[in-house]
């Protein structure tokens, strides 16, 4: 949710922003839902932006494509649906380095895509950026908090508060996600 807040602070030339929920990818297996994941992210959204003042959409565009994602294919599905729109992608800077070289199409991506890149201050930033992009790395609330250490917690059996909000932990438990088995907190 900082990542939101952030890009809707420090990116006034957005109109709206959308969450789009990955698929699964070449290199990961997603191994939860996409409505479940879309549901979270649903109550997270009514928690901490309740009234937001730009609109924020739920987009499973990529959720919705069959077989395997890249955000290259996202970007090009994006721009065929929606060629009046110009779509910014926000990442942490730290995937900056790895796009070009590693991603599917990712010279292509580098090149064509607009990108928000959030940088903590240990980031170690390549040299060369992306033709469109906007670092924001200043008057940010950090977290030093992964997705997977949060998943890690709660198929141990913890409800993985605080560092998620106590509706998604009921949910997560409700719905025996991330190996949550019955009768566990």
């Amino acid at each position: 949710m900082i990542a939101i807040e952030t890009a809707l602070r420090h990116a006034p030339h957005i109109d709206e922003l959308w969450i789009l929920p990955s698929s699964d990818r070449l290199d990961k297996q997603i191994g939860v839902s996409g409505d479940h994941r879309v549901a979270m992210l649903g109550i997270m959204l009514e928690e901490f932006f309740p009234t937001p003042e730009k609109p924020i959409t739920i987009s499973t565009l990529e959720l919705d494509r069959p077989g395997l994602t890249t955000t290259h294919a996202t970007l090009l599905e994006l721009q065929q649906v929606y060629p009046d729109y110009t779509f910014h992608f926000l990442i942490g800077a730290d995937l900056l380095r790895h796009i070009r070289n590693t991603w599917v199409n990712g010279k292509k991506l580098w090149d064509a895509a607009h990108f928000i890149a959030l940088r903590d201050l240990g980031d170690d930033v390549p040299v060369e950026l992306p033709t469109h992009i906007q670092m924001v790395s200043d008057d940010m609330a950090w977290v030093g908090v992964s997705s997977t250490f949060v998943r890690s917690l709660v198929s141990r059996g913890f409800p993985g508060t605080p560092y998620i909000h106590n509706r998604v932990a009921v949910y997560i438990k409700t719905h025996y996600l991330y190996g949550t088995k019955k009768g566990r907190v």
